[in-house]
């Protein structure tokens, strides 16, 4: 039996990679709020309340300035 196959046209190449660009970023989206949730629970919890997770320690890359840094709890 044979199958049926079509050409795509212009439109159809479109709407595919339009509909693939937005389900990747519909999934972002959905997934970001898990990442953070584990992310924060393997923290330190002043750290989340500062509002930086990364502590700096170390060499001094990937260091996150916070407006709240000069707070002492």
């Amino acid at each position: 039996m044979k199958r049926f196959s079509r050409k795509q046209n212009l439109g159809d190449s479109i709407f595919s990679i339009t509909n693939g660009i937005f389900m990747l970023f519909v999934m972002v989206v959905t997934l970001y709020p898990f990442l953070n949730t584990i992310a924060v629970s393997f923290n330190n919890g002043l750290d989340t309340i500062r509002g930086g997770s990364i502590s700096g320690r170390g060499n001094g890359h990937c260091k996150i300035t916070s407006p709240y840094s000069r707070i002492r709890i």
